[in-house]
This record gives C-alpha cells, structure tokens and sequence, in this order.
C-alpha cells in the first residue's frame, strides 16, 4: 500500500527543472535582473505525522475490500514526516530528513514537534451563510438542556449586546425532548422586560417566541377579538407533524380557563403562524459569511457543500471583498414537492451549471427535499412511528409518493445539466428514490435519452455510469421491507450523512422509532463495508458546526444526553461504530470523490493542493483510544491552510 512518495517527489522536481532550464536563457538574454520561477518549496512542515489519505481507498470501497480499523489506517501514515509545497501544491512527501533536502534559502519551515497534519476537512453538508451572524449574535441552544438554561442563555445575549426594545433576540437548535420541562413564553417574558423579541428556531421546522411578538402580531391574550382562527383550534392544512404547544390562561372577559398558545411552535406549517424576526439585510449576509468562513477555518475546516437554496450571489460577494477563505460548493435548491412544470421553467434556457465556476467556488447539483424528519416524524417510513404518540399506522408525510412524479422531477434535472441531490430521510422515501435513480441509469446507459441535452453523450451499452448523484440523510437502508444498502453500491449512488444526528438528537428519535432503528440509522461500518461512498458534513443549523462532534459520533453512537449508546461494540445490535481514519476519510477524500475533485484535493499527495489542518495531537489515533478528545478539538487546531496559505490563524 505504501507508495513511494520519494520517488514521485525527486519526478516532478526532475520535470520543474527541465522546464526552468528551457526558459531560463531566454529570460536572463532579455533582462538579466528579472525575477525567475525556481522550483524551490515555499514552505517545508517537518516533525509530525502526517495522515495521508490514499485516494487508493476509493477503490477499496468499490471493490468491497474496505475494512474499518481502530487505531489503524487503510492508507499509509508518516510518522516523523514533512510535507513540502510550492505555489499552493504539495511536491514532496515523505520522511522530515529526505524533504529537508529541498529546503532553500526562501524556504519557510515548520517545526511541528511531532502534530499530526490532516487533508483539510470538507464539511459536505452545512447550511452555512447565516453560521457567521448566528455564531455572533444569537443564542445557541443545542447543548442546553433545562428551560432555566434557555432563560439564562437569553438574558445573557441580552446583556451581552445591549438589546432594547422592538430589537430581535435570536436563537437556534432548541430541541423539547431535551427538557424535562419545556420552556413557554411566559418563563421567557421574565427576562424581555424591555419590549425584546424573541425568535428561537427548532433543530428542525419550529419556532419559539415570547409574548411580545404576539403583541406585535396585534395579539392579546385577555381579548378574544384579537385572537386568530389558530388560537384555540389547530387549521385544517395541518399535517401529523405540526404541533402547537397551549396551556391553560384564565381569560377574565370569558371567565374561564382556555388553551391559549405558550408560543412553541413545530411541524411544517405551524411556525409560519407566528411572526419570525425579519431577515438579515444583504449586508449583514455577506458579513456573516466572512464571519463565518473564518470560524469554520478555527476548526480545520477547509471547504464546505451549501446544499440548498440560491446562494451563490452572496457568495460571489464576499469572494470579491476578499472574505471567501476556503471553498464553497453550492447546491441549487429548487422545492419541496411536485411541480415539474415549475422545475422545467426554472431550468429552461440555463447554461449547465453543473461545476460553473472555479476551484473556490461553483455550482454542483439540483437537491430537492422530498420528506420531512425523525424528530416531527414527517420522514416517510416503512414501519410505523409510535402510536403512543402518533397514532396507529402514522407512516409521515412524503413531498412526492409517486414513484413517477420523483421521476419526471429528476429526469428535467438532468435533461437540463443538472446532477440530482435528494433529501430523503425515511427508508421508504430512500428505497423509493434508490428505484428512480436507477431507471434513470439504466435509460442513460441504454442511451434513451441523453443528460445534458447534448452536452455529454449517452454512455455506450455496458459503460461505466459516473454520475455521482446523491441521496442526503438515508437514515435507515437495512430496514427489512426496504433494504436498499446493496442496491446503492451497485449503482454507485452516494450517500451523504450527517452522523452527528445520532450524538445531538437521538433522545427526540428514540420515542418515534424505538431503539432498534436507533441503532441500525446511519451505519457508518455497514455503508463503507459493504461498497457505498459515503460522506459526511454536520447540518449545521440543524446541528453544531464543529466537525468534530461528527466525527465523534461515528466512533461512540452515543446519545448527548442520555449517555446511550445505540449501535455500539457491546450492545445488542450490530456494532457501526468506527475508527477515527475512517471517519476523517468520509469528510476528506470521499467527499472530494463525491464532487469529482479526487485528482486535486481530499489527500496529502504530490501533486494536490495543499488544503491542511495541523493538529495539537501526538498521534491521530488519540482519538480512537479517547473519543472524548474530541471534544477539545476545536481549541487543538494549530493551522489551517488553502492552497498553502494559512487562513487560522490569521495574520492581521
């Protein structure tokens, strides 16, 4: 397994050199006081370990001969090794003492003192343009655990930024199965005293807001004339999912007790009930990326997958101020649902936009959000969620159950250039989705009609598809009336999973599907094991931004709150945990496999771009002998670098 780095070294020094001698008389005839172009590193790092990533791993998975390890690699690893760039790519790999060699007078090294260095990661899965105003501004919720933290955490934003009145306080990730005792406006109006609005979003589709918005709404409790249809009784258009949480008020006008609305809001359409605080301003947008790229950087984070709405102009933005540290992909986000004649309009007349742009930032895919979640139970599942909560034979509630419909949606995708990306967390929605993309492979590799108008051509009979299109979540694919593992390695669909679900949010899984299906979601072992390219990225908002959490939960299963582990080495069902290498390669070399950028990035080998993090480690395998390290790895990110230039810490 072990390539010969040297060697690939001393090859492309011997080519840099022939093409520098070429020119270099003709240069120094015309004006010999010019600058030339040596091949000289310009940064040599030394002393550490360095994690390579053999992009031979990618072949390992497809042919199933794939083994997870625990403090063990299935690619090679340097120990007392230095890695060398020249103009933002790495040219030599190796031992510290035969990559010394090349130092030059210009040469800047580093001294690791035996860190470990990493492939940049690729966070492939996060929603990340308000990550910059929210980390600043807002009231994170997501590892509070007790209404009483939630009040505090509010007063102390306040305090913190001076909020008055009619100014908004906004909030993220709140989850009610976390709190013994869930919070309502009233514990909330203690500490708005001031005419503050509140405006707390859920982990997943919900709203929390104090009484101050209803009165901006025109609300008032003690009168019933300003109460809308939605006060006392749930609207008709309400799905399973959507709840409106009400205790009861003594209303003196009635004289009696009623059940008024305590300002919690969850599902798909009761949010939208009560007023939100408004959007950020265009400005405040641009800001918070810059805000936000340099806070993905302190995490060793070096590119990232925007998987869904139009985005791209802000981000174009704030590559023109210079703000755009790493690298952005960004997915086009068209609808939830059927509507094919407003897919194809949207599309019509485009230009393939399919890998528009450059190496920092560009277009892949069309995603598309076809069920809902575990949590308000809306993902469309073969067995029932709990009846004790839901009803007897509540399955969720598709976007599209017609097997035809999903089809003719993807298909205008990629008629008009697009690949297809689609959010599909019930087993029965993904068994479905499975079954389109593979009529859809079969109908391009049989040449019935051709991808990209004509772009590229329909694939000869018994060539090899590469699409590298994607099912996003894919919670459960070894359910007994759906199994869908295998066919996705078949076809080569990959699966991109934000594993750090099982970590933030199986207590609010749990009482809807039951341990069981607990420990079967999102096995990490069974995907890479059994031949599928799997990816992984945190969804931030839905969760905390740090990668590392993700990576936690991949080697614990363990549940943030409770402490149980669903799906571990010594519980009743299979055992999906796995060892830190694996975890780091589903957000490093298979990501970069899954946006076709495995020839330049993803890996430290010759001859990619030089996107690292340096890690405050002795041995990378710390991780697996002590998971909770991970914990702390936000504060042990030495460096950060983007084509050799390092973006944390920054130097201003």
């Amino acid at each position: 397994m072990m390539k010969n780095f040297v060697l690939k070294q001393m090859t492309l020094l011997t080519v840099l050199a022939l093409v520098f001698a070429a020119f270099t008389s003709f240069a120094i005839a015309e004006d010999n006081t010019a600058e030339f172009w040596n091949p000289d590193p310009d940064k040599i790092f030394y002393n550490a370990q360095v994690v390579t990533f053999d992009d031979d791993i990618i072949d390992m998975i497809k042919n199933k001969e794939y083994e997870v390890h625990k403090e063990a690699a299935n690619f090679p690893i340097i120990d007392n090794g230095a890695v060398a760039i020249k103009d933002g790519y790495i040219i030599a790999v190796s031992n510290s003492e035969e990559v010394l060699e090349l130092e030059a007078p210009e040469t800047e090294t580093f001294d690791l003192e035996g860190k470990v260095i990493i492939p940049g990661i690729f966070d492939t899965h996060i929603h990340a343009t308000g990550l910059g105003y929210d980390l600043t501004y807002g009231v994170e919720l997501g590892d509070a655990t007790s209404k009483e933290e939630y009040v505090d955490r509010i007063e102390e934003n306040i305090e913190e930024h001076g909020w008055g009145e009619g100014d908004w306080i906004r909030g993220s990730r709140w989850d009610e199965d976390k709190l013994p005792e869930m919070i309502t406006r009233w514990d909330i109006d203690e500490v708005t005293t001031e005419g503050q609005l509140v405006d707390l979003s859920r982990l997943f589709l919900g709203r929390i807001v104090n009484t101050a918005v209803f009165e901006k709404m025109g609300i008032d409790d003690q009168d019933p004339d300003t109460w809308p249809d939605w006060w006392t009784e749930d609207p008709d258009h309400f799905t399973g999912e959507d709840i409106i949480y009400r205790e009861p008020k003594y209303i003196e006008e009635l004289g009696e007790e009623v059940e008024v609305p305590t300002g919690v809001f969850i599902g798909r359409h009761a949010p939208g009930l009560a007023e939100g605080a408004p959007p950020m301003t265009e400005e405040e947008m641009v800001e918070s990326v810059k805000l936000g790229q340099r806070r993905l950087a302190e995490f060793g984070i070096t590119a990232i997958q925007e998987p869904g709405g139009d985005h791209m102009p802000l981000y174009q933005e704030a590559k023109a101020r210079g703000w755009l540290d790493g690298r952005v992909i960004v997915m086009d986000n068209y609808m939830w649902g059927y509507d094919p004649e407003g897919l194809e309009e949207r599309l019509e007349g485009q230009i393939n936009k399919d890998g528009l742009g450059c190496d920092q930032l560009r277009y892949f895919g069309q995603k598309y959000s076809l069920d809902g979640g575990y949590s308000t139970a809306g993902a469309w599942v073969s067995e029932p969620f709990n009846p004790e909560i839901w009803g007897e034979k509540y399955y969720g509630s598709p976007g599209i159950s017609d097997f035809y419909e999903m089809y003719e949606k993807f298909r205008i995708a990629a008629e008009h250039g697009w690949s297809n990306h689609v959010h599909l967390i019930g087993d029965r929605a993904a068994r479905m989705g499975v079954d389109v993309f593979r009529k859809l492979y079969h109908e391009i590799q049989a040449g019935e009609f051709e991808p990209w108008k004509g772009r590229v051509e329909a694939l000869e009979e018994g060539e090899e598809i590469d699409l590298r299109w994607s099912i996003i979540h894919a919670y459960n694919p070894m359910e007994e009336r759906t199994y869908f593992l295998d066919d996705v390695a078949e076809l080569g669909i990959i699966i991109a999973s934000q594993p750090i679900f099982n970590w933030m949010h199986a207590v609010s899984y749990v009482p809807n599907v039951g341990e069981a299906r607990m420990a079967r979601m999102q096995p990490t072992r069974s995907w890479l094991e059994g031949g599928v390219i799997y990816i992984t990225g945190t969804d931030y908002a839905t969760c905390i931004p740090d990668p590392w959490m993700n990576i936690y939960a991949m080697l614990t299963r363990e549940c943030m709150v409770t402490g149980k582990v669903y799906g571990g080495p010594e519980d009743e069902h299979k055992d999906e945990t796995v060892g830190v290498a694996d975890a780091l390669a589903t957000m490093t070399i298979l990501g970069a496999y899954a946006t076709y950028d495995e020839d330049w990035r993803g890996s430290i080998e010759v001859g990619k771009v030089a996107d690292l993090a340096v890690l405050d480690l002795e041995d990378i395998f710390e991780l697996d002998r002590n998971p909770e390290l991970c914990k702390e790895m936000e504060h042990r990110i030495v460096k950060t670098l983007v084509e050799g230039e390092i973006i944390y810490p920054r130097d201003e």
